[in-house]
C-alpha cells in the first residue's frame, strides 16, 4: 500500500489549497524547521483516520487561524487498486467525508462510503482498502519526532509504550487484577478466626436444640391428650346438644297447644258474655219477632199515610189548577170591563165591527162585573180548600215522618241484635274448632314427644313423665324442665371444653416457642455450616487464583520473552539491511524493559561486551538502531508503510546524510516510506521529494506563509509529475 498523493486545504499553517504527489518507496519531506512539516504528516493521520496528534483535543483545532473550515484528501493505491478519502471540517463543528473507488471502466471517482453511510462505516472501509488497522498505523506505522529512536532507552514510559505494542500490557493488567485478589495475611488470618466462630456457633447450636427438643415433645404429647379430651366431650355434649335441637324443634308444637287452648278458652269467654247481652236486649227490646212485628206493623202505617199524602196532595194539584183557571178568567172579565169602560158612546165592536149603544154597553159591564164577583168568590173558597189540604198534608208528613223514625230505631235494635246473635254463634263455633284442633295435635304430639322425654331421662339419668291423659300445661311444663335442665349441662360442658381449649393453646404456644427455638438453632447451624463451605471454597478459590497469579507471571515472561526475541531478530536483520557498514556486531534488546544494548564490531560478543547503546554509541548510531527497531515493528505487524518525522533530529548535519541514505534503504523491502528532515541532504535518495519552503510578502518583506513544491526525482516513475500549489 502507498499513497499517491495529498491535498489539504487550511490546514494548520497552511492556509488555501496545497496539493502534492507521493510515489512508492522513499518519500521525503524537507524544510527549515518551524515550516509545518510535520503537520504534513498529521494531516495524512486526519485524512486517513479522522485522528488529530497528541495535543489537539478538536478537529476545529487544526482550523487555519482565521479560516472557516479544512479539507483533506488522500489518494492510494492496495493490490493495483485506487481509493481516495476526503474529510472536511467546519469550524462550527460539522463534518463532511466520502471514500471512493477509482473505476477503469467509468473513468471516475465512485463514492462507495459518504455522512449517510457514518464514520463507523468509513473507518472499516479504511481499514479494509489500506490493510492497516487505526491502532496499528497510529502506534507503529507514524513514527511521531523523537519516539522512534527513544524506544532504544528503555525505562518505565517506554516499557509501557513496548508492552501496549506487543499486547503484553493486556495481560500485565490481568495479571495485576488476579494478583488483587490474592489474599493477604490479615485476610487469611480474620479467614481462620471466622472459622472458628462458625464452629462455636454450630456447637452451641446443637446444644441447644438438644436440649429444646424432650421440651418440644413434652408440650406436643400435652397438646394431643387436650385434644382426645376435647374430642370425647364434644362427643358427650353433642347428645345433649342434639336433645336440646329436638326440644327447640318441638317447642313450636307447644306454643301452638298453649296458643290454641288460649284461644278456645278466650271464644268460650266471649260466647257467654255475648249470650247474656242478648238475654238482656231481649228482656228490655224485645225478641227479633217482635222486633220483626213492631216493623211491619210501623210500615203498613208508614204506607198508608204516604197513600194519604199522595191523594191529598193530587187534590191541591187540582183546585190549584182550577184556580189559575179563574183566576184567568177574572183577569180576562176586568180586561172586559175596562175595555168597555173605554168606549164612552157608540162604538164599533172590535169583533163584530158593529156599533152598539151605551146602554147595552153598560148592560154588559154590569153582567161582566157580576161575573167577576161570582168568580172572585170561588177564587176564595178555592184557596181556603187548598189551605186546609195543605195543612192535613203537613200533619200526614209528620205522622209518616214520626213512623219513619221508630222505623229506623226498631230495625237498628233488630239488626244490634242479630249481630250479637251471630258474634254469640260465631265464637261458639270457633271454641269448638279450636278445642277439637287442640284434641288432633294433643293426639298426635303425645307419643313423639314421650319419646323425647324418654331419651331426656336416658341421657340425664332423670325420672320426668306426662300423666295418662296430658294436658297443655303438662307439656310446657315437661318441656321447660328438660330445657333448663339442658341448658345448665350444656353450660358445664361449654366451659370444660373452654378450659381444654386454654390448656391446647397453651401447650401449642409452647410447643411453637420451642420449635422457634430449634427452627433458630438450625438455621444458625445451617448459616455456619454454609459458613465454614463458603471459606473452605474461598480458601480453595484463593488457592488457584495464587497459583494462577505465578502461572500468568511466567506466561507475562515467556509471552514478554518470545516477542522480544522477534522483534531482537527482526531488529538485527533490519540494522543488516540500512547500514553498509555497520558500527555494531551484535544488538540484544532487554526482556523486561526494552532496552537496547550493543557490542561494537572491534569486540567479541559476549554478555560482558554488550553496552548501554545510550552511553556507548552516538545520536546518529542510536538512531540507526531506533530507525532498525521501528521497521522490525512495522514488519511484525504485516505492514509495508512507515512514516517517519524528523529522522534526523538526534544528529548532526553529517550524520543526517548517513541516517537519509540508510533509511533510503527501506524503500527497497516496504511499499513506501515518508521521513520528515529539515537537513537538504540526501535528497537524491528519494523516489519523490516535497519540499516546504516560506513565502514572503515582497512589499512588507515578512513571511506570510508556507508552500510546498512536491517533484518527482530520477528514481520516481515517469508517470509522477511535478504539482505545486501555493
Amino acid at each position: 500500500m502507498y499513497l499517491r498523493s495529498v491535498m489539504m486545504e487550511n490546514f494548520r499553517q497552511f492556509k488555501g489549497r496545497h496539493s502534492f504527489p507521493l510515489a512508492p518507496g522513499f518519500n521525503l519531506i524537507q524544510g527549515p524547521n518551524g515550516t509545518g512539516k510535520s503537520n504534513i504528516l498529521y494531516a495524512i493521520l486526519f485524512g486517513l483516520y479522522g485522528r488529530t496528534h497528541k495535543g489537539m483535543v478538536a478537529s476545529t483545532d487544526l482550523i487555519s487561524f482565521g479560516e472557516e473550515y479544512l479539507e483533506v484528501s488522500i489518494e492510494f493505491e492496495n493490490q493495483g487498486k485506487r481509493f481516495q478519502v476526503w474529510r472536511r471540517c467546519g469550524r462550527d463543528g460539522k463534518e463532511a467525508f466520502s471514500f471512493s473507488e477509482w473505476s477503469d471502466a467509468q473513468q471516475k471517482w465512485v463514492k462507495t462510503v459518504t455522512v449517510a453511510s457514518g464514520k463507523t462505516d468509513l473507518k472499516a472501509r479504511v481499514e479494509q482498502a489500506t490493510g492497516i488497522r487505526e491502532m496499528v498505523f497510529e502506534r507503529i506505522v507514524f513514527a511521531e519526532q523523537k519516539v522512534f529512536y527513544k524506544i532504544v532507552s528503555g525505562g518505565t514510559e517506554n516499557k509501557d509504550f513496548m508492552d501496549n505494542i506487543l499486547h503484553v500490557l493486556p495481560l500485565t493488567f490481568i495479571k495485576d487484577a488476579i494478583h488483587e485478589m490474592v489474599p493477604k495475611k490479615a485476610e487469611v488470618e480474620a479467614r481462620a478466626g471466622l472459622l472458628a466462630a462458625h464452629q462455636d456457633a454450630i456447637k452451641n447450636n446443637e446444644a441447644i436444640i438438644a436440649r429444646t427438643r424432650p421440651l418440644l415433645e413434652s408440650a406436643n404429647q400435652k397438646r394431643r391428650e387436650s385434644e382426645a379430651a376435647l374430642a370425647t366431650l364434644k362427643k358427650n355434649n353433642q347428645e345433649f346438644l342434639n336433645i336440646d335441637r329436638a326440644l327447640q324443634q318441638s317447642r313450636p308444637t307447644v306454643d301452638r297447644l298453649i296458643a290454641l287452648d288460649n284461644e278456645a278458652a278466650g271464644y268460650k269467654r266471649a260466647a257467654l258474655e255475648l249470650d247474656g247481652k242478648v238475654s238482656a236486649f231481649q228482656q228490655q227490646h224485645g225478641t227479633r219477632e217482635q222486633l220483626d212485628g213492631k216493623i211491619a206493623g210501623l210500615a203498613g202505617t208508614i204506607d198508608s199515610k204516604q197513600r194519604l199524602r199522595e191523594q191529598l196532595e193530587n187534590s191541591v194539584n187540582v183546585n190549584k189548577a182550577e184556580e189559575g183557571r179563574l183566576d184567568q178568567a177574572f183577569r180576562t172579565c176586568y180586561d172586559q170591563i175596562r175595555k168597555m169602560e173605554g168606549l164612552g158612546g157608540p162604538r164599533d165592536i172590535p169583533v163584530c165591527k158593529q156599533k152598539v149603544s151605551r146602554a147595552h154597553i153598560e148592560a154588559e159591564i154590569g153582567k161582566q162585573e157580576a161575573e167577576r164577583a161570582r168568580i172572585k168568590a170561588n177564587l176564595e173558597k178555592l184557596a181556603a180548600g187548598i189551605g186546609k189540604l195543605q195543612a192535613e198534608i203537613a200533619r200526614v208528613k209528620g205522622e209518616a215522618d214520626a213512623a219513619k223514625a221508630e222505623l229506623d230505631q226498631v230495625r237498628a235494635l233488630a239488626s244490634e241484635l242479630q249481630t250479637l246473635i251471630k258474634t254469640r254463634d260465631d265464637n261458639q263455633k270457633s271454641a269448638a274448632s279450636k278445642s277439637a284442633e287442640l284434641s288432633r295435635l294433643v293426639l298426635d304430639f303425645t307419643p313423639p314427644f314421650t319419646s323425647q322425654v324418654a331419651t331426656f331421662n336416658a341421657a340425664l339419668g332423670k325420672a320426668l313423665s306426662l300423666p295418662p291423659q296430658p294436658g297443655v300445661l303438662d307439656f310446657s311444663t315437661t318441656h321447660d324442665a328438660m330445657k333448663q335442665t339442658l341448658k345448665v349441662k350444656i353450660d358445664e360442658f361449654t366451659a370444660e371444653q373452654e378450659r381444654i381449649g386454654r390448656d391446647i393453646s397453651d401447650a401449642a404456644s409452647q410447643a411453637a416457642a420451642h420449635a422457634q427455638t430449634i427452627a433458630g438453632a438450625e438455621t444458625s447451624v445451617k448459616g455456619a455450616k454454609e459458613g465454614i463451605r463458603k471459606l473452605k471454597v474461598k480458601a480453595i478459590i484463593e488457592n488457584k487464583v495464587a497459583h494462577l497469579d505465578g502461572i500468568m507471571a511466567d506466561l507475562i515472561r515467556e509471552f514478554r520473552e518470545r516477542k522480544v526475541e522477534q522483534l531482537n531478530e527482526y531488529t538485527v536483520e533490519w540494522y543488516k539491511r540500512l547500514v553498509s557498514v555497520p558500527t555494531f556486531r551484535d544488538i540484544r534488546i532487554d526482556k523486561e524493559d526494552y532496552s537496547v544494548s550493543v557490542v561494537p564490531v572491534q569486540s567479541i560478543v559476549s554478555d560482558g561486551d554488550f553496552k548501554d547503546i545510550t552511553k556507548y554509541a552516538s545520536g546518529g548510531h542510536e538512531t540507526f538502531v531506533g530507525i532498525a527497531e521501528r521497521l522490525a515493528l512495522i514488519e511484525i505487524f504485516g505492514t509495508n508503510f512507515g512514516v517517519f518525522d524528523e529522522i534526523t533530529d538526534n544528529a548532526d548535519k553529517d550524520n543526517a546524510t548517513n541516517v537519509i541514505v540508510e533509511l533510503a534503504r527501506s524503500g527497497e523491502y516496504l511499499d513506501q516510506v515518508v521521513a520528515v528532515t529539515h537537513f537538504e541532504v540526501g535528497l537524491e535518495m528519494a523516489c519523490n521529494i516535497v519540499q516546504v519552503v516560506p513565502v514572503m510578502d515582497p512589499a512588507s518583506g515578512e513571511y506570510t506563509g508556507w508552500s510546498t513544491i512536491g517533484r518527482a526525482t530520477s528514481k520516481a516513475d515517469s508517470s509522477m509529475q511535478e504539482e505545486g500549489e501555493r
